[in-house]
């Protein structure tokens, strides 16, 4: 199972029956961030078939996308701003 641990802005990787999980993509150390190897609020994931995870970052404006055993994203839409409504 794949969590989003928005507040540790990071996925982790639940395995059957584990009770503790595996960092897969973001930082480890729970620090926010808005380079490719970090997030800011990560919101919301989806894995592929073949293992690459997705995930939406509330804060960085964007979508990365995070290959198995890659230590930081590709980003697949946004720009990484704030953007402002009016």
């Amino acid at each position: 199972m794949y969590v989003t641990d928005r507040g540790n802005h990071r996925v982790q990787k639940f395995r059957r029956g584990s009770k503790i999980g595996v960092t897969v993509a973001g930082n480890a150390n729970g620090i926010a961030g808005n380079n490719l190897a970090s997030f800011n609020q990560c919101t919301g994931i989806y894995v592929d078939e073949n293992q690459n995870i997705y995930v939406s970052e509330y804060y960085n404006h964007r979508v990365t996308l995070w290959t198995p055993g890659s230590t930081s994203g590709i980003i697949i839409t946004g720009n990484g701003m704030k953007s402002f409504y009016k």
